[in-house]
């Protein structure tokens, strides 16, 4: 016989990619939709990181790591009061998807890719962003796609127009959720 139990860890929904792919949008949709908490990872970089960014400068790995460490920290620190979260966050290293991992949350992560021309017109079209478009080849250049291993990992085309994106992210969500709150 199987025991269906409920789950009573909160989702961290991980909606990530490239600057300039939509992350923030979707993620902020997402959130109002479901009622989660929106975290911006962007508001966890360091005065130095954002900088670094705006003049195209690639970030380094420590520096990098300290951005991850700090989110993670944030989670982790609440998973407590934490209810689902959904978070904006570019998700480049496998090793980084993973720290998120181990946090305590059931997590999904939402991918969006596009081509480099659509993600560069977007960038140069939108008004008040600290990254510059110059920093948009460090980080596909630093990008790890998703192995066969992170089977928690949904890609998404984000040069999809943005009412089948939502639809699209909204479905993943749901049938997470789902898939979440029972185990056996």
């Amino acid at each position: 016989m199987t025991r269906v139990l409920l789950n009573t860890k909160p989702l961290l929904i991980i909606v990530m990619g490239v600057s300039g792919t939509g992350k923030s949008t979707l993620a902020k949709h997402l959130s109002e939709a479901f009622a989660f908490d929106f975290i911006e990872a962007d508001d966890f970089h360091t005065t130095k990181a954002k900088s670094m960014m705006s003049n195209g400068v690639p970030l380094t790995a420590a520096i990098r790591q300290e951005w991850v460490n700090r989110l993670c920290s944030y989670l982790a620190n609440g998973t407590k009061s934490i209810d689902s979260v959904i978070l904006a966050y570019s998700g480049l290293k496998k090793a980084h998807r993973q720290q998120f991992r181990e946090i305590g949350f059931n997590q999904l992560f939402i991918m969006l890719t596009a081509n480099k021309r659509t993600i560069k017109q977007r960038m140069e079209n939108r008004e008040g962003h600290f990254v510059s478009v110059d920093f948009l080849d460090s980080q596909l250049t630093d990008l790890e796609y998703p192995t066969i291993e992170e089977s928690d990992v949904e890609i998404l085309d984000a040069n999809e127009s943005f009412t089948n994106l939502t639809t699209r992210a909204s479905e993943l969500c749901i049938a997470h959720k789902i898939t979440s709150e029972l185990t056996t």
